[in-house]
This record gives C-alpha cells, sequence and structure tokens, in this order.
C-alpha cells in the first residue's frame, strides 16, 4: 500500500540553503521500492529579470560594454526605461526604444552620432532573448530591429531534484550538468499567483530503486531548465511524495 510523505520547506534542516534548495528530515523512516511526486505547491515570485538577463551587452567598434539593471518584474516599458537611463548616461546620448504594436517587435536607436553592434545571448549579451535579440546585427548601426518578440514571461518551466531519491544522477540539463530529476513540470501562472502542479503521469515520473530503499534524509532542490534555483522571495512550498514501502 502506497503512503504520502508531505514536504514542507518550513520543516528543513538547519544549513539548507533556502526554500527551494533544502534538506528535510523523514520523522519516521521507511524502506520503499519506489517513489514518484504527486504534487507541488509555492508562489511564482520568480523575477522575469533575474541573473544574468539583467545585464545588456552591446558593442562600439567591436569592444563590448554593459549596463546592468536591478533584478526585478518588469514590463517592457519599465525594463527598457531603466535601460534608456543607463545607456543615456554611459554614452552620453538619447537612446529610444520602440515596440511596434503590430508586429510586437522592438528597436533600439543609439542616439544622434552614436553606432553600435547588438549582441544576442550566444555573443554574449544575457538580456537578448527578453528584448527579442536573436541575431547579432553584425555591424555598427545607429538602428537596430530585433528579429523576435520580447520574452518576459520569466521562467516556464521547473525541474524538481534529488541526488538521494533518484540514487545519483538521471539527467542532463541545458548547461550539460549531470543532474538528478524526480520531475519537471510547466509554470502555468502570472508572477504572484500560486504554482499548482499535480502529477498525473506516474508512469514516466516513477523512480523505481535497483535495491530497497531507506528515506530518512531527503534533499530537494527546485530550479530552472538551467539548473538555477528558483527564488520564490524567502516563501515556502510543499510537495507532496506518493511512497510504495517494501514489504517483506
Amino acid at each position: 500500500m502506497s503512503k504520502l510523505i508531505y514536504i514542507h520547506s518550513k520543516d528543513r534542516l538547519r544549513g539548507s540553503n533556502s526554500s527551494t534548495d533544502f534538506q528535510v528530515e523523514c520523522r519516521l523512516p521507511m524502506r520503499v521500492r519506489s517513489v514518484v511526486v504527486k504534487s507541488v505547491s509555492f508562489p511564482n515570485l520568480m523575477y522575469n529579470v533575474r541573473g544574468t538577463s539583467r545585464t545588456f551587452t552591446y558593442s562600439v567598434l567591436g569592444v563590448q560594454a554593459n549596463v546592468t539593471v536591478a533584478e526585478g518584474q518588469y514590463s517592457f516599458t519599465q525594463l527598457t526605461d531603466a535601460l534608456k537611463t543607463l545607456l543615456d548616461a554611459q554614452l552620453a546620448t538619447a537612446v529610444t526604444f520602440t515596440l511596434n504594436n503590430i508586429t510586437n517587435k522592438a528597436s533600439l536607436n543609439f542616439g544622434a552620432g552614436i553606432t553600435a553592434s547588438v549582441l544576442n545571448r550566444t555573443d554574449g549579451n544575457g538580456m537578448a532573448d527578453i528584448l527579442g535579440i536573436l541575431v547579432s546585427s553584425g555591424a555598427d548601426a545607429q538602428t537596430h530591429i530585433f528579429t523576435g518578440i520580447p520574452q518576459l514571461y520569466g521562467v516556464t518551466n521547473a525541474l524538481i531534484m534529488s541526488n538521494t531519491l533518484c540514487q545519483g544522477f538521471n539527467a542532463v540539463n541545458s548547461r550539460n550538468d549531470l543532474i538528478g530529476v524526480l520531475t519537471d513540470f510547466p509554470i502555468s501562472v502570472a508572477y504572484g499567483e500560486i504554482q499548482h502542479y499535480e502529477n498525473n503521469d506516474s508512469v514516466v515520473n516513477h523512480k523505481q530503486f535497483v535495491t530497497t530503499h531507506v528515506i530518512d534524509v531527503i534533499d530537494i532542490r527546485i530550479t530552472d531548465d538551467d539548473g538555477v534555483v528558483l527564488d520564490i522571495g524567502g516563501n515556502d512550498c510543499i510537495i507532496v511524495l506518493k511512497a510504495f514501502p517494501y514489504e517483506d
């Protein structure tokens, strides 16, 4: 008969890094033959501009320069206004960002007398995808029309990882890191709402143990596809596991 294990990040052990990167003690250790994630819930408070995506990098005559905005939840106008303030000061010009209401694509004018190149993510611009810069311009110019649509929706997919429950590594992420993944799920609610995922794919996500496994301390990490631990502002998450005990 299966048993449910409720994991609440508020019960994390001392020394845990955060409410999405922690260890908990199973107060009733049990020998199990398999386990599956039944559900996960937490508030979606992950900023859409965070980490390396805060930095806008461009180049002038082949020399790269950059500006970095504060981490936060931005609209297109809020983000480009913040960039304009920084770029105007750095270039001593009047930068203009424009969003085409028909195509939903953006453009950038560096201002009178200023020519520069825009860079995509591969060429080192962390903010490229957010602004829709899919292709580097390749040449300095005053005005650039970006080829993609701005991506300000933030994190779209999350992974629940546990080396203990996966007994090591069973997957590779986008950075080619070896990771132990229990399940993945889409972030399907807007910023500020409660993300709740109920796992209906128990066959694919069912973790079978080769030998009888004793659950006592469980490590949990919730990350994005790049392996970056989600920051939910110190709020707690709840994960429910369904465990299938070993029967003598």
